[in-house]
């Protein structure tokens, strides 16, 4: 069955064609074709396609206004809650349907960049994003062929009790064990030794870690650079080792690019949870740039105003997740923060970092177990995992630090924005990291049109919120469902004042 169903005058098809076809480059299935199978009728066709679909476009044009069949699938479009409609004439809707925004697609020339055909693809997205649901981007060219499908799961690792900052002095590397007695003079000597050898190759770590759109090649290797290390207000330390990522075939809602592979990481700090609505506008007013699309008029053609709205205090709370900003805008927060408090750098994770922490030590499809519920994490409750029961539909985010964390202490893994990684995505790349083994620290492929987006989003099903589950976006695109959180990476013995998270 399909995604999307498509109603439309038989008169309007070759108009409609390139429409559906501009859809399909979007990875959606779409139903437009109204050719009947042998043994069936016209009705019982259309109604098993219509109940089956997630989502239905209604073309409003000077054919379709008053064409009977078209009302009457627009109407159990709209009693479903499923309805976008879209313009291809300048035509009035029908009575009982003007309150419905439609897209204006009447001077739409197949372009995707178009405007109107980003509110349209965002307006499909809030129902049934990408991958089946929960994506956000609109594409402004298709993906490559490698990129067509999403989704893995990883063993546990051993470290499942964290130490935690809060601000506090952590400490990392463990004291080398006691070797044998030395001569006076060499207790002398030999800690200044050290000590310029660790001065050196601090200053070696810190140039890597300058800010830049790529992280350094080994992202997280902390323990290597010091002994004790100071971490900004909520951020935890993640204790780095081996894992498997990506989740087995077996997984309900394992998609075909989530092939297992081992991957071993090293240390990381992570924030609890994500980039707060009052955070990042201090950065947008500061730099009087990159604000997000529901505060910049000349960003509408990046999202609906009006479904952003929808969202009410959940837009513009302080403790609420960012939204509305694309990859970019998430970059260009990170140098902004960087730069600011000199205390280290402050990046996206990778996206084998982000699954490592999502997971927790754990390698089931959530890091709640065998399911998630609706108490657990801000989803669709209507699509619950597999056949568990159904849950709550709140229809915006919560705050920040709402439900359980994880056991490595981190809020809303599961649910309620998508979170922007570092790396592009590439369908295939993780059939490639299987073939080399064991990968270190790896950052994704060198170059790519879209980058991953991981977790689910309140919009998502719960399928879409797995620990394994890959999304992608263009990196200029924004939505109301994604947002980011970041990594830490510190550099020694600094005396700025710790970024306030």
């Amino acid at each position: 069955m399909s995604d999307i169903f498509f109603s439309y005058a038989r008169e309007d098809e070759e108009r409609v064609k390139p429409i559906v076809e501009a859809l399909e480059r979007q990875g959606w299935s779409v139903f437009w074709d109204r050719k009947i199978p042998p043994g069936k009728t016209f009705h019982q066709h259309i109604e098993k396609q219509l109940d089956a679909a997630d989502c239905m476009v209604v073309v409003w044009s000077n054919y379709s206004f008053d064409s009977k069949w078209v009302l009457e699938e627009a109407e159990e479009g709209k009693n479903r809650e499923i309805l976008v409609p879209i313009l291809i004439d300048k035509v009035k809707p029908p009575f009982g349907f003007r309150n419905i925004q439609a897209a204006d697609l009447t001077a739409w020339n197949h372009d995707a960049g178009h405007p109107q055909f980003g509110i349209f693809v965002n307006a499909i997205d809030s129902i049934l994003p990408k991958s089946g649901d929960g994506t956000v981007i609109i594409e402004q060219e298709p993906p490559p062929p490698e990129s067509t499908e999403p989704i893995h799961q990883p063993q546990e690792p051993t470290h499942s009790n964290l130490p935690r900052s809060d601000g506090e002095t952590v400490i990392i590397k463990p004291d080398p064990p006691p070797g044998p007695k030395l001569k006076t003079s060499l207790w002398i000597v030999l800690p200044v030794i050290m000590l310029l050898l660790i001065s050196s190759l601090v200053i070696y770590q810190c140039k890597k870690l300058s800010p830049s759109t790529e992280p350094p090649a080994n992202p997280a290797n902390i323990d290597s650079v010091a002994s004790k290390l100071k971490l900004p207000d909520n951020f935890v330390l993640i204790k780095g080792g081996s894992f498997t990522m990506g989740s087995l075939e077996g997984e309900y809602g394992h998609q075909s690019d989530e092939t297992q592979h081992t991957v071993k990481l090293g240390d990381f700090a992570m924030c609890r949870y994500e980039v707060t609505v009052g955070e990042y506008l201090r950065f947008a007013k500061e730099t009087k740039s990159h604000y997000p699309a529901w505060l910049n008029a000349d960003s509408i053609s990046t999202g609906n105003k009006d479904f952003y709205k929808n969202l009410e205090e959940a837009l513009t709370g302080e403790r609420y997740p960012i939204v509305g900003v694309s990859w970019n805008d998430a970059q260009a927060y990170c140098e902004w923060l960087t730069k600011k408090w000199k205390n280290g750098r402050y990046r996206l994770p990778t996206e084998a970092e982000w699954e490592y922490a999502c997971r927790g030590g754990t390698a089931s499809p959530f890091n709640t177990g065998e399911n998630l519920t609706t108490v657990q994490a801000n989803y669709d409750g209507n699509f619950p995992y597999w056949n568990n029961p159904k849950g709550e539909y709140r229809r915006k985010t919560v705050m920040v630090e709402s439900f359980k964390p994880n056991d490595y202490g981190l809020f809303n893994m599961h649910g309620n924005v998508w979170e922007w990684c570092h790396d592009w995505y590439d369908g295939k790349y993780f059939d490639e990291c299987l073939k080399k083994g064991i990968v270190d620290n790896p950052l994704g492929p060198e170059r790519g049109s879209h980058r991953v987006v991981r977790g689910g989003s309140w919009v998502s099903r719960a399928r879409y919120c797995r620990s394994a589950c890959r999304n992608y976006g263009a990196p200029n695109i924004r939505s109301d469902g994604v947002g980011f959180r970041l990594v830490f990476v510190p550099q020694v013995q600094s005396t700025a004042h710790p970024a306030k998270m």
